[in-house]
């Protein structure tokens, strides 16, 4: 209900009421998201770079985040899971939502990235209030945002978290070591463990 509150607070141009002053760790953030949605326990989070992002950022990219993962839980089976991924590009960071549904079909997909990537927003289609949403953050934090076919069959929802925005926690060589780790455990088992340092009401 706080997330749907802060949702109309967007639309309207108004910034949340939460925030951080200091960089908070990406992996932080990806459970924070996963946390907001009904079904969490159907996200597996895998490994994730150790990176940070700056504070004044931190309440926009959890709040899109969740809102393409409430996506990718409500148009797929409920048996699937919903994978999300992250790695260190030259630009940034990129994470992708990948779900197992079926798919979407060419010119739907065109107009799911219309409606993100739009300077206008048409309030009066309810259907796709998470997607408007999507472009208001992602216009506010610089952020590239598309939905695209997956190799599955299904969608995936791949953001670019800029660099200007990212602080690395550990050296290049050692990230790509780390990216061959094991997946972390399933979001849901990490909700309660897990506290963002420097949460402001």
């Amino acid at each position: 209900m706080r997330r749907h509150s802060e949702s109309l607070l967007i639309l309207s141009g108004i910034a949340p009421g939460r925030g951080w002053r200091d960089p908070i760790p990406l992996s932080d953030i990806l459970r924070a998201a996963v946390a907001e949605i009904e079904n969490s326990a159907r996200v597996q989070l895998w490994a994730v770079p150790k990176v940070s992002l700056t504070g004044g950022s931190v309440a926009d990219v959890i709040h899109l985040l969740a809102e393409l993962v409430e996506n990718a839980t409500a148009f797929s089976p409920p048996s699937t899971q919903v994978q999300v991924r992250a790695a260190r590009m030259r630009e940034g960071v990129l994470i992708e939502i990948e779900d197992s549904g079926f798919g979407m079909k060419d010119d739907a997909l065109a107009d799911a990235n219309r409606k993100i990537q739009s300077d206008r927003v048409d309030l009066l289609d309810a259907k796709q209030i998470g997607l408007f949403v999507v472009n208001r953050l992602r216009e506010r934090q610089g952020l590239r945002v598309e939905i695209r076919h997956s190799q599955s069959g299904g969608v995936t929802a791949a953001v670019l978290i800029p660099e200007g925005l990212m602080r690395d926690d550990m050296p290049v060589g050692e990230q790509q070591q780390a990216s061959g780790g094991r997946g972390l455990a399933p979001a849901s088992a990490l909700v309660q463990q897990q506290r963002l340092r420097g949460a402001g009401a």
